[in-house]
């Protein structure tokens, strides 16, 4: 239904642990058995190997009217390269014989699925490059510049 893949590589070594959250707005056409999303989350490597790390299955979408569905669940942290990217791939799937077609309102003037993951909510507060200032640990967030301009007596000049 849906592939997204971030726009530049991760730069990072490690996705946090943390909470992924996906909430799309969904409908379907036919409600005689179980129909859901699937959402697989993927790290893709510069050479374009994807590496699944790891699925989630929503529940039973039963309404021919878009509304609401959340897909949530709490995963360890994820070794990655520097210049890998991540995808995300969005599947629909019913159990019924008959035609089903499931819809996904993902860009539309009146809804909006989207979804969270740890790295985008909660950085590292404190890995902010090359404006570490102050001692070892102080994370004052400013260039030793910066803190030495701060850190001087006023002038009458």
């Amino acid at each position: 239904m849906g592939q997204f893949i971030s726009a530049s590589a991760l730069n990072i070594t490690q996705i946090p642990a943390g909470i992924y959250d996906f909430n799309f707005y969904a409908s379907l056409t036919n409600n005689n058995l179980s129909s859901y999303l699937i959402v697989e989350v993927y790290k893709l490597s510069s050479s374009l190997t994807q590496t699944l790390l790891f699925s989630l299955t929503g529940n039973d979408i039963n309404s021919s009217i878009i509304i609401p569905y959340n897909i949530n669940a709490t995963q360890p942290v994820f070794n990655v390269n520097l210049t890998d990217y991540l995808m995300i791939k969005i599947y629909g799937k019913t159990t019924s014989t008959q035609n089903v077609i499931i819809n996904v309102d993902y860009n539309s003037s009146n809804n909006y699925s989207h979804f969270h993951i740890p790295f985008i909510l909660k950085s590292n507060h404190n890995d902010l490059l090359n404006i570490q200032g102050g001692a070892t640990n102080d994370y004052y967030h400013l260039t030793n510049a910066q803190l030495n301009n701060i850190n001087q007596p006023a002038s009458i000049s």
